[in-house]
C-alpha cells in the first residue's frame, strides 16, 4: 500500500521529529498539527510500521506516546494494541515504585 497526501505529511514529519529528538529532550512530543495528518490519512498502517521502524528495536508507550499514536489511529484492534503498550509501562512503573519503598 502507498501513502496518500496527508500520510506522508505525517511521515516527514515523523521522521524530522525523531531526528531532532536525539539532541534536544527525550520527553518531547510531535505537534497536534503534524498528528492530525495522520488522523486523516488512509493508509494507518503504513503510518504504523514506519512509526515501529523508526523507534528501533524496541517500540516502547514512550515512543507511541511521543508520536501521539492514540491520538490517529482508527482501527479498534490496532489502538487496543497500543492501550496494552501504555498498561505495560505503568504495571513496570508501579512495580518500580512498589520496590522503592
Amino acid at each position: 500500500m502507498q501513502l496518500d497526501e496527508n500520510g506522508m505529511r505525517y511521515l516527514i514529519a515523523m521522521k524530522l521529529f525523531t531526528y531532532s529528538r536525539r539532541f534536544t529532550s527525550q520527553n518531547a512530543q510531535l505537534n497536534f498539527r503534524d498528528i492530525t495528518w495522520a488522523y486523516y490519512s488512509e493508509s494507518q498502517d503504513v503510518l504504523i510500521n514506519f512509526c515501529k521502524n523508526s523507534c528501533g528495536e524496541r517500540f516502547l508507550w514512550k515512543d507511541a506516546r511521543a508520536l501521539g499514536l492514540s491520538l490517529w489511529i482508527k482501527n479498534n484492534a490496532t489502538l487496543y494494541s497500543v492501550n496494552n503498550l501504555a498498561f505495560s509501562f505503568v504495571k513496570i512503573f508501579s512495580s518500580s515504585v512498589f520496590l522503592l519503598k
